[in-house]
């Protein structure tokens, strides 16, 4: 299965103030998974292919406050990846392509 980076997030994206609810546990659930590099997937798109970003955004700032990126921004995930010899796959590098990342 080839993973997609949704490229704007969902109105109801629960990582948004406005989107879905949830609750406390769900959330705690949701930030554990990621902070060990699991993608958490866009729940509004059927094909369960789509990486929610949103979630991306959350694991980007996750990895940031622990020190294992320099930055909450993709270009730092890529670079950290690419220091350890891991080549990023392509829905990491369609993160550099995000209005957020154009500095």
């Amino acid at each position: 299965m080839k993973m997609k980076l949704r490229l704007e997030q969902c109105k109801s994206c629960p990582f948004r103030t406005d989107g879905l609810e949830l609750s406390e546990q769900g959330m705690t659930t949701i930030e554990n998974k990621l902070q060990t590099g699991m993608n958490h997937l866009c729940h509004s798109h059927p094909s369960n292919e789509i990486i929610c970003l949103g979630g991306r955004f959350k694991q980007l700032q996750l990895w940031y406050e622990s020190g294992k990126i320099s930055a909450p921004t993709h270009r730092a995930l890529v670079d950290a990846m690419l220091s350890t010899g891991v080549a990023p796959a392509k829905h990491i590098l369609t993160g550099l392509k995000l209005k957020s990342e154009q500095n």
